[in-house]
């Protein structure tokens, strides 16, 4: 054992060595150095292995123990060794100033951005289930990234590893690692075109603007550097703008108050541009309301932002922050501080119009002169995606066992992160469900079609077909042989695509076709006037009409307005949340509705007598009843009393024929 001492006492020093470097090195950072006496932990203070905790092992929660620090220390806080966290929303532009002053610091929206960046289009929209990998992957390598920061040495040999071995470990990743192929390629080509002399034909895209720019530095004209570049871009691109679409649908589905007002402002642009450009929505006061209020609630970038400043020492709280300093401030405390935002885990776009002001404490781009560059393109993005899915007469649909916590942020992987068991937001069409039961319940044999891709369910008495995204032709026709009836639940947008599906239906032998037209009446001129969005719908029945020849029938359904959704939108006069009711003259005129789920009864119905019901508009209606019927019912049910506003109904019509003439849609409601 004589041979094994030197090594014990070796082992023994090496460890006290190790003992008395790691507490000289607390007790320094803890009590010493420039940044000690700046408040918050000292643990924190002393090692990174208190951010490693919170980040790593607890899964990207550092960002709300920063806001407990804040709560017992105050508005600066020292987060790490080397870091000093600011939370107080008025000293916003001391950390992130404009350009003038000098302080040195080193967001559907894939394609955009490959658009942008290469001239491009990645062509995810266009693959199954439109590429659901794609988001998969950014968010693996998002998940990564604080272990990467903690761990500096792992990226370099993750890049030094077998592509066989990174495909066999993390499939997931190889998605990215094509791409970055891709990057490398495009500017490898780029660069071999400029120096041919050859200039790109068409969009130029931004890596050939900055190869041919002299003011560019040598080492970022690196293809490793500028692989790196076009990673980011497209991926800072990505996945923040997406989120935030993707939880602006989710608020507005769950208020149906806010829909009503955003597609009638929408109507009012609309019904006189049908393809509205940026700059025509963002002068919507109320989508621009609605837009910020999503940034705000959902944050957009979620990890700190850091500044550096060379040569200026600010000063806040008594205290001096010295020079070179990483200084930061986080959207989620800024956007979720009640002081500014009361109620803030509640959505409500009105604090923005009530309070325009308010928007100068929004971070989800960052600030000051390093702001996020893909600013405009980000904002170009929500302003066209919501106007596009949220145009009256487009789309109705619902939320699909989703709730509040399949949007709610709680985990900052530098990007939101909703808990991680949570299968995203997920919407389904309001008419199919009550359809199939209805049919299923009238004895029928239903088969649905659905894509590949899609993740809907159905009852287990229901055969499901599937095809390929886009609904190929042929896979249609194989799918129609032998079906008696084909009924269209697909919103009535593209009359491309509703022509194809009836031309599959007849070369297949399909006896009859119900189109997507459930709603309102579209013989009625009137109705197309008001809603011009509506000829789409009258544009396929015409279409089907020249089938008829073929041996394919149809069948219209017109059920007016829905009334459950019009009490849920406020649209019938009465808002569920206040308990107010608008009651129009004396509230004794006929109302007429039908409710969504006697929708599929009819559609029963109209099945069972084929002969009758060929090739025609059936109308239907089930609910005749009037305004003050409907608020005795609600205060009946809700066991109060409600707050009632009498207004007259010739003014009301004169109000909306006012805005009708102006293109507003919003008088609609004062129409009817």
């Amino acid at each position: 054992m004589g041979f094994l001492e030197p090594s014990l006492q070796n082992l023994a020093l090496g460890g006290s060595i190790l003992l008395v470097y790691v507490l000289g090195l607390y007790v320094y950072r803890a009590f010493y150095d420039s940044l000690s006496q700046i408040p918050g932990p000292k643990l924190a203070a002393a090692t990174l292995w208190y951010e490693f905790y919170y980040d790593v092992i607890k899964k990207g929660r550092y960002a709300w123990e920063i806001g407990k620090m804040h709560e017992k220390y105050g508005p600066l806080v020292r987060i790490n060794p080397y870091e000093i966290h600011i939370h107080d929303p008025e000293f916003i532009d001391e950390v992130y100033p404009g350009s003038s002053v000098r302080r040195t610091e080193n967001c559907l929206t894939a394609n955009v951005m490959g658009q942008y960046a290469f001239a491009q289009s990645y062509g995810l929209l266009d693959g199954p289930g439109f590429s659901p990998h794609w988001h998969k992957t950014l968010m693996e390598v998002l998940m990564n990234g604080h272990l990467l920061k903690q761990f500096g040495f792992l990226m370099p040999l993750m890049k030094a590893m077998p592509i066989w071995l990174v495909e066999l470990t993390s499939p997931g990743t190889m998605t990215l690692i094509r791409f970055q192929r891709m990057f490398r390629d495009q500017v490898i080509e780029t660069k071999k075109n400029i120096e041919e002399g050859r200039k790109p034909e068409g969009q130029t895209n931004i890596f050939y603007d900055v190869l041919t720019n002299p003011k560019v530095r040598l080492q970022e004209r690196d293809d490793d550097y500028l692989q790196d570049e076009a990673q980011t871009i497209i991926g800072a691109g990505t996945v923040t703008t997406a989120h935030i679409l993707a939880i602006l649908h989710f608020y507005i589905l769950t208020n149906p108050k806010v829909a009503a007002k955003l597609q009638a402002e929408l109507g009012g642009l609309m019904a006189s541009s049908p393809a509205p450009k940026w700059s025509q929505l963002e002068q919507l006061s109320y989508l621009s309301a609605v837009i910020t209020e999503g940034l705000r609630i959902g944050y957009g970038v979620s990890g700190r932002m850091q500044r550096v400043f060379p040569d200026t020492v600010l000063r806040h709280s008594g205290y001096a922050i010295p020079t070179m300093t990483p200084v930061s401030m986080s959207a989620i405390l800024i956007h979720d501080d009640p002081a500014i935002f009361p109620d803030p885990r509640t959505f409500r776009p009105e604090r923005f119009l009530e309070q325009p002001e308010l928007r100068k404490y929004i971070l989800s781009f960052s600030k000051g002169s390093r702001q996020c560059a893909g600013l405009n393109m980000a904002y170009a993005e929500l302003y066209l995606g919501l106007a596009a899915v949220w145009a009256p007469g487009r789309f109705q649909w619902e939320l699909f066992e989703t709730d509040v916590s399949d949007v709610e942020t709680v985990h900052d992987f530098l990007n939101t992160s909703p808990r991680l068991d949570s299968k995203g937001i997920r919407a389904s069409g309001n008419v199919g469900k009550p359809t199939v039961d209805a049919l299923l319940k009238a004895g029928f044999n239903v088969t649905a079609l659905t894509r590949k891709s899609s993740s809907a369910t159905f009852p287990s008495e229901v055969k499901v077909e599937s095809v390929d995204d886009g609904y190929p032709s042929d896979q249609l026709v194989a799918v129609f042989k032998g079906q008696d009836a084909v009924i269209n639940l697909l919103p009535p947008i593209s009359v491309e695509q509703h022509n194809s599906i009836a031309d599959a239906a007849a070369e297949a032998g399909v006896k009859r076709f119900i189109p997507s037209e459930f709603g309102s009446d579209t013989t009625n001129p009137r109705i197309l006037e008001l809603v011009p969005m509506f000829g789409h719908k009258t544009a396929i029945t015409k279409y089907l009409k020249t089938k008829e020849s073929s041996g394919l029938t149809w069948t219209a359904v017109v059920n007016g307005a829905f009334f459950d959704w019009g009490l849920q939108t406020g649209f019938l006069g009465f808002d569920l949340k206040t308990s107010t009711a608008t009651i129009y003259d004396d509230g004794e005129a006929p109302l007429n509705a039908t409710n969504i789920t006697d929708v599929g009864q009819s559609v029963a119905a109209i099945l069972s007598k084929p002969e009758e019901t060929a090739n025609q508009f059936v109308f239907i209606q089930n609910i005749k009843t009037t305004q003050n019927q409907v608020l005795a019912a609600l205060e009946k049910s809700t066991g109060k009393k409600w707050t009632v506003t009498h207004r007259s109904a010739t003014e009301a019509r004169q109000t909306g024929g006012q805005k009708l003439g102006k293109g507003d849609m919003s008088g609609i409601p004062d129409m009817i």
